[in-house]
């Protein structure tokens, strides 16, 4: 489609519908921007290399600029601003230190970006939206845990699991190295719960590489207590895609509970298949239902479960949901839980070795959210 075809079809379509077109069309671009960079990422001397500046600099200004198109239209998923935020300053950071000549600090940054657009794509079961993306990944020449995630962040999620189940066969030759398998496990289990909804093939996953005899101590035992619910899962006759939203609330209400993560403000990973389900279903449940009565609950237990299994790059996303709920319910119980729940998550984050040091403009607004839900 030419730019003036484009432009035409925008002026005679309503505003709403012109924003979500722009919008999509930026992400898109973002998307682009971040595969391109990926063989610059792979390799500390080509990122150095004067002559892939102009190259990187152009990719990261498309980023840079994605924060102010990040809004769609008609979207109930409260997640979206906060997120636009993390990702704008992200790319924003990266940007600055790009110019500074920091490459070092750039293209670390770079690659959480690539993790945070991961695991913003993955947080509910969609159709993929980059139609593209396999032929796009498949020319980059990236190692295989790094092509699997570019297929899940592109929703080609049966390449992405295709691609995770073989590479993750091959034994690690160094430390780093099943560091970085480790990390790639969980996101590959994270798609098979999370998106996929399919207990076979989680349990599967997690028997093949237990069954592995070169496997760290400290995956075989984050494995072992995920089996433990993948196995209860297998049990279960519960039925997501059938069911009504009311009994996806149920179901996520009592996998939050059963979990126990209700009653510790710390995240655990021991917690990682249930609360990932949990959060499915919730999410489906709003999707199916945006307007409940019991929205509320549920942005508490999404609040609740998305602590639990803690993204370092979206450790911000709890808090949004819980603040959504209590913005949306003032002045009721849910709203009280939701403030109370704010607060233990704020001393937990806050709180180290010198003391709780919460921040003034976080306590303002824990304090003003206090007043709005009683």
């Amino acid at each position: 489609m030419t730019p003036l075809l484009l432009a035409a079809m925008l002026s005679a379509a309503p505003a709403s519908e012109v924003r979500k077109a722009e919008t999509v069309a930026a992400m898109h671009s973002a998307m682009h921007a971040v595969i391109g960079l990926q063989p610059y990422l792979a390799s500390p001397a080509v990122f150095r290399d004067p002559a892939n500046a102009p190259v990187i600099s152009a990719d990261l200004a498309v980023l840079a600029a994605l924060k102010h198109r990040f809004k769609v239209p008609g979207r109930q998923d409260p997640a979206l601003d906060t997120l636009a935020g993390v990702f704008g300053a992200q790319a924003d950071s990266a940007q600055a230190e790009f110019k500074a000549g920091n490459t070092e600090a750039t293209r670390a940054r770079l690659r959480s970006i690539t993790g945070l657009c991961f695991a913003c794509h993955t947080r509910e079961s969609v159709p993929k939206d980059f139609n593209d993306a396999a032929k796009v990944v498949e020319g980059l020449k990236l190692p295989a845990l790094r092509k699997a995630e570019f297929y899940a962040t592109t929703r080609q999620f049966e390449l992405a699991t295709a691609t995770w189940k073989a590479a993750l066969d091959v034994p690690a030759k160094s430390e780093a190295e099943a560091l970085e398998q480790a990390a790639s496990l969980r996101q590959y289990v994270a798609v098979l719960v999370r998106v996929k909804d399919d207990r076979d093939a989680t349990v599967a996953a997690i028997a093949r590489q237990l069954a592995r005899k070169d496997l760290p101590v400290f995956t075989r035992r984050m494995l072992e207590q995920w089996q433990r619910d993948a196995k209860a899962w297998e049990a279960d006759p519960f039925v997501a895609n059938v069911a009504i939203p009311s009994a996806l609330l149920a179901k996520g209400r009592a996998l939050v509970e059963g979990s126990g993560a209700a009653k510790s403000a710390f995240s655990d990973e021991s917690l990682f298949i249930a609360t990932l389900r949990a959060t499915g279903y919730l999410h489906l449940a709003l999707e199916k239902e945006p307007q409940a009565i019991w929205r509320g609950e549920a942005l508490y237990l999404l609040g609740v479960a998305g602590a639990a299994t803690m993204d370092p790059l979206l450790w911000e996303l709890d808090s949004l949901y819980l603040e959504t709920c209590v913005r949306e319910k003032p002045h009721s119980e849910i709203a009280r839980q939701c403030v109370e729940r704010m607060y233990d998550r704020a001393w937990f984050g806050w709180t180290g070795s010198g003391g709780t040091r919460i921040p003034p403009d976080v306590a303002q607004k824990l304090g003003e959210l206090r007043q709005l839900a009683k």
